[in-house]
């Protein structure tokens, strides 16, 4: 990779430091530019590599479990040293003394809202949510003693578990986990053309909702159709209960006045969505009649996809039932879908930006010529070395 030629660079300073400088440095010297610069080199690819290929995916789960902890203060015993001026010897210089003593503090620990989901995910919520999650639960919070070694506060947790008694109390939540995703970042078949803002623009192509709220974060995208709220609702308890055990994310785009070039452009945008997602693509019309769908997965069943395709064709030049669409989802993926499996793609190689190559030449270039400053004018050199030896072998002593 263009990357690794960087190392050129000291091999053409060891060259010129040995023409040049040669008497000025000892053999070993010459080796120290060639070690840091590999040394960088590695870090530089490692740490690009890594950027390139870290992807989000989302996952969908639902509230188990509310939690709120109770202020509490603990006592730290500490010991800490300090030095101070104990006088002045006998030239007149300030003699410092150093002495210990107990700096033993109290630490206060401030109240706290969780929610745990279904997945295992901890997150930290306001004293508004937890109040709201409560309320809806319809569940009065137990005490739990935590029996902590507190110094004047002892505070306790109050918690709430949900019974998954009633769907309507139920409280989806989105929640996000890094993963690695070499196919966005390789040249290869499986890449996926540039979409350029024009583009996205002229077909009102979708970006991924923003999850700074996780208890809302919408599965359907894009245009506005009767019945949405209510289909809304049935794909947030779809991808709340089949987050976990399926491992899948669906989403519905919505398109209107569209062709179906949008569909195509969208999975490219997206680089073929996350491996755990399931897309449609639905094209409309203004009176809500479908005009077109595009599936979208990495899923290694097919039949999937074509059958999705087949449902919705089934109902074009229909009024959408985005309904319709979200039960037939739920019964097809708990029976069919499989997520693929992205360490497939290890194989596959990872090229940096035209970019990161230069700022790795540039940096390796400017390291190489401050290693060189310090070599030529360190004390360590060939002379100095000869001069030394001829010392110790030509002493009587």
């Amino acid at each position: 990779m263009i990357i690794w030629l960087a190392m050129l660079i000291p091999v053409l300073v060891a060259i010129f430091l040995l023409i040049f400088y040669r008497r000025k440095m000892l053999w070993w010297e010459f080796f120290i530019p060639l070690f840091f610069s590999f040394l960088l080199v590695v870090i530089f690819k490692l740490t690009i590599s890594k950027v390139q290929t870290t992807d989000i995916e989302y996952w969908g789960g639902y509230v188990t479990q509310v939690q709120y902890f109770e202020a509490w203060d603990e006592w730290v015993v500490q010991i800490c040293t300090r030095t101070y001026a104990c006088g002045q010897d006998s030239y007149g210089n300030t003699e410092w003394c150093t002495e210990t003593y107990d700096c033993s503090h109290s630490v206060n620990h401030s109240e706290e809202w969780h929610a745990i989901e279904s997945n295992g995910f901890d997150i930290e919520i306001s004293e508004a949510e937890y109040n709201r999650l409560v309320k809806q639960f319809g569940i009065k919070p137990k005490f739990i003693d935590l029996n902590r070694d507190y110094y004047t506060e002892d505070g306790d947790l109050y918690q709430v578990d949900w019974d998954n008694t009633k769907p309507e109390r139920f409280e989806p939540v989105t929640t996000e986990k890094f993963y690695e995703n070499r196919v966005q970042a390789a040249h290869s078949i499986f890449s996926f053309p540039d979409v350029s803002d024009s583009i996205k623009a002229q077909y009102n192509l979708i970006d991924y909702p923003k999850t700074t709220n996780p208890f809302h974060v919408p599965g359907i995208l894009g245009a506005k159709v009767p019945g949405m709220q209510k289909a809304e609702r049935q794909l947030d308890y779809l991808n709340a209960t089949l987050g976990a055990p399926k491992k899948i994310r669906i989403w519905i785009l919505l398109f209107r006045n569209q062709p179906l070039d949008a569909g195509q452009y969208q999975e490219w945008y997206w680089k073929g969505g996350n491996k755990n997602e399931f897309i449609l693509a639905i094209g409309l019309d203004n009176s809500n009649a479908i005009q077109w769908v595009h599936p979208i997965s990495w899923t290694p069943v097919e039949r999937l996809k074509v059958d999705a395709q087949y449902f919705i064709d089934s109902m074009k030049t229909q009024e959408l039932d985005l309904t319709a669409v979200v039960y037939w989802l739920g019964k097809n993926i708990q029976a069919s879908w499989v997520k693929k499996d992205f360490r497939e793609f290890n194989y596959l190689t990872i090229d940096p930006p035209g970019w990161a190559i230069a700022v790795t030449f540039i940096v390796t270039l400017l390291v190489n010529i401050a290693i060189s400053f310090w070599l030529v004018l360190n004390e360590y050199n060939e002379e100095e070395q000869k001069m030394t030896s001829r010392y110790r072998y030509s002493s009587p002593y």
